[in-house]
């Protein structure tokens, strides 16, 4: 197999967290840059390029447009369940009928 189609995998695996960061939390890393949140953002970097690349590996695709789709699949359902637990660590109130 072509390496270059999981290379174009993980790269793709990190553009959702890359997204997240420019719309939701740039702020944040500019007024609280610590080392701390910076690791965090690294390690998240590195296992959504893993897990990326991991589906482009899986599927075999060597189309490169393919496998960046593949690639930035399952990175992007992780994220989403990561900014909602984010979100409120509360339940949401039911609604009621009366």
């Amino acid at each position: 197999m072509n390496k270059e189609p999981l290379l174009i995998g993980a790269l793709a695996g990190v553009t959702p967290l890359l997204v997240n960061i420019v719309n939701t939390e740039a702020d944040t890393l500019v007024s609280q840059f610590n080392i701390e949140i910076i690791m965090g953002y690294v390690i998240q970097a590195i296992v959504l390029m893993i897990l990326g690349a991991f589906l482009v590996y899986v599927n075999s695709e060597d189309n490169k447009w393919k496998a960046f789709q593949i690639g930035v699949m399952a990175p992007a359902l992780v994220v989403g369940l990561l900014n909602a637990h984010k979100l409120d660590g509360n339940p949401p109130a039911q609604a009621t009928w009366f």
